[in-house]
């Protein structure tokens, strides 16, 4: 028999799936299996449950999404900072990166999910070498994963992901998907961007109706000189591109790889044909603020992706370039940048960033029942302890949404739930020993280390 169980609880984020979310208070949100069965006020809840758990100073939210990262690079936070992008990638990042091994791997996608679920991160959006082991990793924590290995014409060959497709994707309670990763197009040939184009669309169309989608994962328009960094790769592959395609978005469009199965991470220095392009063809977006910022490389149009009706996330992009996991700085720093650095303090209020770092999300990675707290959907949630100093006072119920944004960081989750199971419980990790798990990355880190010297 499905346990159920009732969750009471001070307030209640709603409504995320539409355009206007809502506060409940004194909300029950009531849960059977994997599934959320019911929310509103607890006394409009007749059905019983077989436990009630009552948490009186809490609020309750959809699970964060981060819709790109790049898991196990935890193992490289604080490695190389002040950076340019491609100095940081060229001179520091990839050479690093060849030291790695398999398990190297497993062991930093174990802390990021770590790091993600006790920050409130519920499903995670990863490109990085050797994605069985970041599975794997992720799986020993609980949080949700969409991972795939990475393609670099020329360095790392593209590979159908056949197997891992077979093994993983739409499994554990869906709780694991595969994605292709062509890494962007200043090192990914307009022949291979096409190859992952066509295999995707002839699995999406030949699918079963209950297999999930596949997904094309791949940074465009990540920084200003990036239409030059895609020519002078061009020019040493030995292939043309037009002189007419002045920005990446016009150059990929022009190959036709553009669909609602993409995943465009970073997106800042679109022109508003470009953003027209993203609109007509559905593309998703990962918006990733501080890395972005960090890198020096100016902010996304989050508004203007918003108003065209697109699916647009929020990512915190590794933790080597942001240098934290907790998804809640970057959904400040987003509703924060696109009102300071435009002098229009309406632009991204509250309650879009919300959207934003939950449903919208979860719909650009594809997944279309979580990101809201609604009957059917999947019971990923997060409490937040609103008992603080710095969350009062709540003049209104309404007034969550603003704190959610502005004043929550990750340490302020109490509860993390995936598929109707807790995975931290009053700040404590369930599904694993948080100091074994340390220990173990501390080990490996410094094991790395050596090979680096």
């Amino acid at each position: 028999m499905v346990e159920s169980k009732l969750l009471r609880v001070k307030y209640a984020v709603t409504n995320l799936s539409d355009s206007t979310p809502k506060v409940i208070e004194d909300a029950g949100i009531l849960i059977s299996g994997n599934l959320i069965r019911q929310v509103d006020t607890f006394h409009n809840i007749k059905e019983k449950a077989d436990t009630l758990e009552e948490y009186p100073h809490h609020v309750a939210m959809p699970g964060l999404v981060n819709t790109h990262s790049h898991a196990a690079m935890t193992l490289f936070r604080g490695f190389a900072d002040d950076l340019r992008l491609h100095d940081w990638l060229n001179n520091y990042i990839w050479p690093a990166e060849a030291k790695l091994k398999p398990d190297d791997i497993r062991v930093g996608a174990k802390l990021a999910a770590i790091e993600a679920a006790r920050s409130g991160t519920t499903l995670f959006n990863s490109q990085y070498w050797h994605p069985a082991e970041e599975i794997k990793g992720f799986s020993e924590v609980g949080v949700k994963l969409l991972a795939g290995q990475p393609t670099l014409s020329g360095i790392a060959k593209l590979e159908y992901p056949d197997s891992l497709v077979k093994e993983f994707h739409g499994k554990w309670d869906d709780s694991v998907r595969i994605s292709l990763n062509p890494h962007a197009p200043y090192t990914v040939t307009d022949e291979e961007y096409q190859k992952i184009h066509d295999y995707t669309l002839r699995f999406n169309e030949k699918k079963e109706s209950d297999v999930p989608a596949l997904m094309v994962h791949t940074h465009i328009a990540e920084s200003k000189e990036e239409m030059k960094v895609i020519r002078d790769f061009a020019s040493r592959s030995d292939f043309q591109i037009n002189e007419e395609l002045t920005t990446p978005v016009k150059y990929l469009n022009s190959l036709g790889v553009l669909d609602q199965y993409v995943i465009s991470a970073h997106s800042i220095e679109l022109d508003q044909e470009d953003i027209k392009t993203f609109s007509e063809k559905k593309v998703n977006v990962a918006i990733n603020t501080e890395s972005n910022m960090k890198l020096g490389n100016t902010i996304a149009p989050a508004k203007e992706y918003y108003d065209a009706n697109m699916n647009v996330g929020l990512g915190t992009d590794s933790a080597c370039s942001n240098n934290t996991l907790d998804l809640f700085g970057t959904v400040k720093a987003t509703a924060l940048n696109q009102k300071g650095f435009t002098g229009d303090a309406t632009r991204v209020p509250a309650p879009q960033a919300l959207r934003m770092a939950t449903y919208l999300g979860a719909k650009a990675m594809g997944w279309h029942d979580t990101g809201d707290l609604k009957a059917d959907f999947k019971a990923d949630l997060i409490l937040l302890n609103l008992n603080q100093p710095q969350f009062l006072p709540i003049v209104k119920a309404n007034a969550v949404l603003s704190h959610l944004v502005y004043v929550a960081k990750g340490h302020d989750v109490s509860h993390t739930m995936v598929n109707g199971k807790w995975i931290m419980k009053d700040r404590n990790m369930t599904t694993l020993n948080l100091d074994d798990a340390i220990k173990e990355f501390t080990n490996t880190s410094n094991e790395l280390y050596s090979r680096l010297e």
